[in-house]
């Protein structure tokens, strides 16, 4: 599987200096990310760590109202929180499909989803006053995804909110913290710098592998432009390719909250992963990090997720894609052979020995080969 890593390891750059420069600009009074050129199919938006620090603490006191009304760890709220919110998700677009035909939410949710709700329901005491605090939880996620203008924001909320919530209040998840969004930002820019480029080879790939490849080439010729690839492009060319073509892929093999791939995103123009031409991927050891990074991938549209309501579901197009977020067990194997070390190797082990101890090393050696990078030591 070919994929554009987040490796820190191959970006042959010195991290700190360009650190130092964004940090230098910024005090300038200039733009901390870059300005995106506009293109046909719209601008790459920036995002402010600031204020998604500021939506994580806002989304933390909203779940601190669920501990006090139960009296229960916080590493229980933020799990059940992450539970309602990845099912909700889920099943927002049938419900929004429901109401567009009867007016109201009442889409039957499967058995298997059902049974989960239920689950969460049974674990407290008020569950009406809980509830209410997860709605209104979910509807500042929902809120604070997109912008008045249409824009996605690319916040890490969840992720920021854990930091806020979680580390601060619970011993087992202290000093645990995700790579800041201008970090992820700045390593993205310098990856994925030739995406269209590539896009274009495997457009040209796929076109290859049909009899009428030739013909359909030179539409595809004709259509490029200077400022990319046309809107013929993708009117024409990917309804012929879709079965052919092969997605390029993003990929973070300690995804964590998925900040790295929210960056990649971000700056990559919107249309290339809404078509499902750049897909993401992602593995970590902790199940909390996994659903928090599945919940991202939903908000921000990433790997063909969307509200899918059925009459806009009509009028586009896009290519086939998949959940690639999984925990180290369950990933496919061509996902761990992808990936960078020392990250292969340790998930390797795992597999043949999931246990606590082979899991704890394996996490171990992970944060020691990210801290080296900074002339860092995990503290004992």
């Amino acid at each position: 599987m070919e994929n554009i890593s987040l490796d820190q390891q191959k970006l042959g750059l010195d991290i700190d200096e360009e650190i130092e420069r964004l940090e230098g600009e910024e005090a300038e009074g200039k733009e901390e990310i870059p300005k995106k050129k506009m293109t046909k199919k719209g601008k790459v938006p920036s995002v402010s760590q600031e204020s998604d620090m500021q939506a994580g603490m806002h989304l933390a006191k909203i779940l601190d109202k669920v501990q006090s009304i139960e009296g229960v760890r916080a590493a229980e709220v933020f799990r059940d929180f992450l539970e309602i919110t990845e099912l909700s998700l889920l099943r927002l677009g049938d419900q929004f499909n429901a109401a567009m035909k009867t007016g109201g939410f009442e889409a039957e949710d499967p058995p298997e989803i059902a049974a989960r709700w239920k689950a969460v329901v049974a674990r407290y005491r008020k569950p009406s006053e809980v509830f209410s605090c997860f709605a209104d939880g979910f509807a500042y996620l929902l809120d604070k995804s997109g912008t008045e203008d249409g824009e996605l924001t690319y916040s890490d909320v969840v992720g920021c909110a854990y930091m806020q919530f979680l580390s601060l209040r619970d011993q087992s998840f202290k000093g645990q913290f995700f790579t800041p969004f201008p970090v992820a930002r700045m390593m993205a820019e310098m990856t994925c710098g030739g995406i269209e480029k590539l896009i274009l080879e495997r457009i040209e790939a796929a076109l290859q592998k049909s009899p009428l490849g030739e013909a359909m080439g030179i539409v595809l010729y004709v259509c490029k432009d200077q400022e990319g690839i046309s809107d013929a492009v993708w009117k024409y060319i990917l309804p012929f390719i879709a079965d052919d073509y092969e997605p390029v892929t993003v990929m973070d093999p300690c995804v964590g909250s998925g900040v790295m791939l929210l960056a990649a995103a971000s700056a990559i123009p919107r249309h290339y992963t809404a078509l499902g031409l750049v897909q993401y991927y992602g593995v970590d050891i902790d199940c909390l990090c996994v659903q928090m990074t599945r919940i991202n991938t939903m908000l921000y549209g990433l790997n063909g997720w969307s509200y899918r309501l059925e009459d806009q579901k009509k009028k586009s197009f896009s290519i086939p894609a998949q959940n690639g977020i999984w925990e180290v067990e369950k990933a496919p194997e061509a996902v761990i052979e992808a990936m960078p070390e020392p990250a292969c190797s340790i998930y390797k082990e795992i597999r043949l020995d999931p246990t606590p101890e082979i899991m704890e090393r394996g996490r171990k050696k992970i944060v020691e080969g990210q801290l080296a990078l900074f002339g860092m030591a995990e503290e004992k």
